[in-house]
């Protein structure tokens, strides 16, 4: 190993990235959620997903599909050098 490796890697990060990695390493900490509270979640959802499964669907249906002949008008328009937006409201008739 060369003198400068070693030099290299004996050296401490910069103090702005421990001061960075020490408060991630908090809100990490503080922000975590217990294993408890989660499997509580979980079990939550499942009941309501099962319930939901449980009783008797509604039957629903699209009546109509694009089919081309939809009209459209610009209600607003605003641009810049970078973007352009336009508002349009649809007018679907089939």
């Amino acid at each position: 190993m060369s003198s400068n490796h070693s030099a290299t890697s004996s050296r401490s990060p910069p103090h702005s990235i421990t001061v960075v990695v020490r408060v991630l390493d908090e809100f990490e900490e503080a922000a975590s959620t217990p294993f408890g509270s989660l499997r509580q979640v979980v079990d939550a959802m499942a009941v309501e997903m099962h319930a939901g499964l449980a009783s008797e669907m509604l039957l629903t249906f699209v009546d109509n599909l694009p089919n081309g002949y939809e009209t459209r008008d610009i209600k607003a328009k605003h641009g810049t050098y970078e973007t352009y937006n336009i508002l349009l409201e649809w007018n679907l008739e089939f």
